[in-house]
């Protein structure tokens, strides 16, 4: 990236509020959950000294709740960009919105916990807690000061009809990939209560070792 490209890349940085299209949404979830696949995979090869999968579909490395994060927090911190302490509030309690749902879905729907943090102090129900309410906040900071905006430079570099193709036909695939994965699960608790003679009196207690 040239000086003029760099330059241009830290004024859009500094705008206070950037225009966001649906294709940017559709790219954000794909790029941000691979990107959390990332994340979750080096996380747990630091905390548990072993490198496991920590994607959360049955095809792909992606972790679809930053993702979503994304494309929730995105759009909703713009207008926040003007304060790096507004910033990091704002993406707390954003963030922990959507964690909050998305553990809500997994039990309500799927009755599985996609994780759980009773054990840490300050948590609500066990789907948030203030340490990741923290990490959220940094995350927002990290994403709109010096991620994000180099993400939005390398897809408008992208001719824009081939860019909306890839984005509408890359998030089916992955939605379908998450469907397929919710059913693989139902089949699979299924499958364990009749082959071993198990009966799981409340599935929403396994928590499984991945993030959605």
């Amino acid at each position: 990236m040239g000086k003029i490209e760099l330059k241009k890349w830290e004024e859009i940085s500094n705008k206070e509020e950037e225009k966001i299209t649906l294709k940017k949404i559709l790219w954000y979830f794909i790029i941000y959950s691979f990107l959390g696949f990332c994340v979750e995979t080096i996380y747990g090869a630091i905390t548990k000294g072993v490198v496991e999968s920590r994607q959360s579909c049955l095809v792909g490395p992606f972790c679809c709740i930053y993702g979503l994060g994304a494309m929730i927090m995105i759009p909703g911190l713009q207008k926040f960009k003007k304060s790096n302490w507004a910033l990091f509030i704002a993406g707390a309690i954003e963030g922990s919105i959507v964690e909050y749902v998305v553990s809500w879905v997994g039990e309500m729907v799927f009755q599985i916990k996609w994780w759980d943090y009773s054990n840490l102090p300050l948590n609500i129900n066990g789907r948030i807690c203030i340490l990741f309410a923290i990490f959220w906040g940094l995350l927002a900071l990290g994403l709109m000061r010096f991620i994000n905006p180099y993400i939005d430079y390398m897809i408008d570099k992208i001719p824009s009809k081939v860019s909306a193709w890839i984005a509408g036909i890359g998030t089916g695939l992955l939605v379908i990939d998450l469907l397929f994965t919710a059913f693989g699960l139902k089949v699979f608790y299924t499958r364990l209560e009749r082959d071993y003679n198990i009966e799981l009196k409340n599935r929403s207690s396994l928590v499984m070792d991945y993030s959605i």
